[in-house]
């Protein structure tokens, strides 16, 4: 699914900043979920709470904070923006807040999380 939204990702995305991942179901689209953060998990580490702003494929941004989490993949560790989730009830802790219905106002919202519990991540947020 990562290349099929690379593809799409525009010079402007903010996709080009911090880090991403998509996930949740192959096979239903209502079941997928974008997770993004400024943060860069690498440099962060694994272990640390993060903001995030959680995109699903049915409608809607919420905000939320999630754990990175250490992954490998063909030999190569990485920090991940949340731990694996193993089923749609998984994602529910991270949707049940205010949804937003425009990338404008989640990032309002984003921003303002970061400055009042994530002080430290402030300069991370996209110009």
């Amino acid at each position: 699914m990562v290349p099929k939204v690379q593809e799409q990702i525009r010079e402007s995305s903010l996709l080009n900043y911090g880090t991403w991942a998509y996930l949740g179901s192959p096979n239903d689209a209502s079941g997928r979920y974008l997770f993004w953060t400024s943060v860069n998990t690498e440099a962060v580490g694994a272990g640390k709470k993060i903001p995030v702003i959680i995109s699903r494929a049915d409608g809607g941004f919420y905000i939320s904070e999630t754990t990175t989490a250490e992954r490998s993949n063909k030999g190569k560790n990485y920090v991940a923006i949340v731990d694996h989730i193993y089923n749609s009830a998984g994602f529910r802790p991270y949707t049940k807040g205010e949804r937003y219905n425009s990338l404008t106002e989640a990032y309002a919202a984003y921003e303002k999380l970061v400055a009042e519990k994530y002080p430290d991540y402030k300069d991370a947020l996209p110009k």
